[in-house]
């Protein structure tokens, strides 16, 4: 080839390539809207898609250190005859191209949950950029009181439970967060049931000098088998959750013997074993529950062994009080039905064709407690089971 030409091809080349300028599709991060939450209701025969978006630049600021100026969100709602509606309905107002690869929070109404999942669930996936590991939410309460709740000190509510959940759950176990992914997944498979927890403001707890200072609080679970919402029970009434549930990482347990207060255990690390017989066709579960524990307040006309046997008493109730609660919603709170699933599915499936209630009263057998307390404060003591 003619050296010529050859230096000619090159320099073209080398032209073009200083010439590009980047990605052809990209965008300034400054001219975009970054969507960091998204709530979904219905009502008068209408969808309504709230977003949430946070001041970027302000949380920049925050993590070079504490801001001296509040964190601003912006709340949106976009409403339509169906949910992709609502949410284009948004784009109305936006001013610039909304982004909602950065949502890591979905809250859905009361009223959206009796709607129906399938319908937000259907336009929310067909959102390319979405993913599956948002944390999700139920709520009684406004949806826009909700985002624009802020965190402590200036923050943004990024730092909240509506967008961080784990922190908070390791340090007092009681109701588990769960994403998006797991939610989809437990709502399609048979026997399961779905426990979704509910957020609300409390406006009580805290102040800001002499100011009531509002913060997000999980206060219940909505309860939702077959793809049907249940019902709804309390933070209180959900009280034996967290013993049946082997991801609680720790809780406290009050240790009262009628009106006497003995002291408090910090209990962790539950495992369980069940044991399924049937009679007369209908599955019967015995519970053998492990716990570990420290004594972390102990009164002084209190010992450790008074205290571990009340403790085992009083788990043996809770169990069986939110078991209770639940079979009221005609819900199986602990799962027992897809344990059955799993283990006998011959049985559950005969079961499924009668349209027999599996689970009932008389289906928790028994709840064995074993209680192991690593120390019990400066005193050292042990106790094995």
């Amino acid at each position: 080839m003619n050296p010529i030409r050859v230096i000619g091809i090159i320099a073209a080349a080398m032209l073009a390539m200083f010439s590009l300028t980047g990605c052809w599709d990209s965008y300034d991060v400054e001219k975009n809207r970054y969507v960091t939450a998204m709530g979904f209701d219905y009502a008068d025969h209408q969808y309504a898609v709230y977003a949430q978006m946070i001041d970027f630049a302000n949380v920049a600021k925050q993590e070079k250190g504490k801001s001296d100026s509040p964190a601003v969100s912006f709340i949106g709602k976009g409403q339509g005859l169906t949910v992709n509606l609502a949410a284009n309905n948004l784009y109305l107002t936006s001013q610039q191209r909304i982004l909602w690869s950065h949502i890591t929070s979905i809250v859905m109404t009361e009223a959206a949950l009796k709607e129906g999942v399938k319908e937000f669930e259907d336009a929310y996936d067909r959102f390319h950029d979405t993913r599956y590991t948002q944390w999700v939410y139920g709520t009684w309460e406004n949806i826009e009181s909700m985002f624009s709740t802020p965190d402590f000190f200036n923050m943004s509510s990024l730092t909240s439970i509506l967008h961080e959940p784990t922190s908070n759950y390791k340090q007092r176990s009681w109701i588990e967060p769960i994403s998006w992914l797991h939610f989809l997944a437990d709502i399609l498979e048979p026997g399961k049931t779905v426990i979704l927890p509910t957020l609300s403001v409390n406006q009580k707890q805290w102040k800001k000098n002499r100011d009531p200072e509002p913060k997000l609080q999980i206060n219940g679970a909505f309860i939702i088998s077959g793809k049907v919402l249940k019902g709804w029970l309390s933070y209180d009434q959900l009280i034996g959750l967290r013993w049946m549930n082997p991801a609680t990482k720790r809780t406290p347990l009050p240790i009262v013997d009628g009106d006497q207060m003995l002291g408090v255990l910090s209990v962790e690390s539950p495992s369980l074993k069940i044991a399924e017989t049937f009679g007369r066709g209908m599955p019967r579960y015995k519970i053998t529950l492990s716990v570990k524990g420290n004594v972390v307040e102990m009164k002084d006309d209190a010992n450790v062994e008074r205290m571990t046997q009340i403790a085992k008493t009083l788990i043996q109730k809770e169990v069986r009080e939110t078991f209770a609660h639940a079979l009221a919603l005609n819900a199986d709170i602990y799962q027992l039905d897809y344990h059955t699933y799993l283990h006998h599915y011959g049985m559950w499936k005969q079961l499924e064709k009668e349209g027999t209630i599996h689970v009932n009263e008389q289906s928790l057998e028994s709840i064995d407690v074993k209680i192991k307390l690593m120390h019990s404060g400066i005193l050292r003591d042990f106790v094995k089971e």
